[in-house]
């Protein structure tokens, strides 16, 4: 009975020790896993992007603010004078006695209602046939263009300059730099910078 029970015992402590060794050898491994792979504390930290992506990713938010800028109504100072009957509006311009519309509108030939408005626009010239003086500062749809000679204007003929421009309060001096010329150049250089980074053919608008 004693070297029986002197088996048993040698048996229990045999099995417990396995146990126990087992157990350590999985907490080694556990614990080597964690340092080699397991955990993002011991990870080297990721590389910054591509200079390319930032490049593209600012170039893509200013493309969307220039698109959302274009989309929205315009501020326009709004004024007229005949033959001098508003001197104010004349140059040189004083925008403290002018009406300047913030989000101007505008109706639309065949639509009802008033539409964004877009551009803003400075008239100085004479009619041909009467030879009245104008003097308008407006905000419209679309685009005059800038020219200087003869145009029409509405249903008359004037002989003088016609201005457009589309940054806000841009009409109450002549503009250096059109507008929307100037809109065409910042998307160009952002496409430019865009076809750079990615080697991507670079179309225009037309």
């Amino acid at each position: 009975m004693a070297a029986a029970a002197a088996e048993t015992e040698g048996v229990e402590l045999r099995t417990r020790n396995n146990f126990e060794e087992e157990g350590k050898g999985l907490q080694f491994r556990q614990g080597l896993n964690l340092v080699v792979g397991g955990s993002d504390r011991f990870r080297e930290p990721s590389p910054p992007p591509p200079m390319a992506y930032r490049i593209n990713a600012v170039a893509s938010l200013a493309i969307i603010a220039l698109c959302m800028r274009q989309a929205s109504a315009i501020n326009c100072y709004t004024c007229s004078s005949v033959n001098g009957t508003n001197p104010n509006c004349h140059d040189p311009f004083h925008p403290a006695h002018a009406r300047y519309v913030v989000d101007c509108t505008v109706p639309k030939d065949g639509h009802v209602g008033r539409f964004p408005a877009h551009f803003c626009v400075k008239v100085v010239g004479r009619t041909m046939d009467t030879n009245i003086e104008l003097v308008i500062r407006i905000c419209s749809l679309e685009t005059m263009d800038n020219s200087c000679g003869v145009f029409r204007y509405g249903d008359d003929v004037l002989r003088g300059c016609i201005l457009t421009c589309n940054n806000d309060g841009c009409n109450a001096a002549p503009p250096r730099l059109r507008g929307h010329a100037s809109s065409w150049l910042l998307l160009h250089f952002l496409l430019a910078a865009l076809a750079s980074s990615s080697k991507v053919p670079l179309t225009y608008p037309p």
